[in-house]
């Protein structure tokens, strides 16, 4: 009865150990699919600014709300911005997302030059 009960608390202590290894690894795995939720609404963001642009010559703008809830870019080695390549008039330039867990807004100049701020 008595190796019963020890093999019963050894499973118990064994199960704790590895839900106490689990949460974090699953916490951070949650945070970098938010942060990349968050760079596909800002590349669709600069590109429908992009398209309105070229159909009309006009400045636009659109606001992107923020999925990640952690300071800084955890995918990105704890970085505070990320660089996105969108196509342009004359070819392709490289546009910095500043860190944010409220959100960006993308603005398009009758240059056709696109800026990301964060909010």
């Amino acid at each position: 009865m008595k190796n019963g009960l020890i093999c019963i608390k050894t499973l118990a202590y064994k199960k704790a150990v590895l839900v106490a290894i689990a949460i974090p690894v699953f916490t951070s795995q949650l945070e970098k699919s938010r942060e990349a939720t968050d760079l596909a609404n800002t590349r669709s963001g600069i590109s429908g600014v992009t398209v309105q642009f070229l159909n009309d010559g006009k400045s636009h703008n659109v606001e992107i709300t923020a999925k990640q809830t952690q300071e800084n870019w955890q995918s990105e080695g704890d970085a505070t911005k990320v660089n996105l390549t969108a196509f342009n008039e004359s070819g392709t330039a490289d546009i910095e997302v500043p860190q944010s867990t409220k959100g960006w807004k993308i603005e398009i100049d009758t240059d056709g030059v696109t800026t990301v701020t964060a909010q």
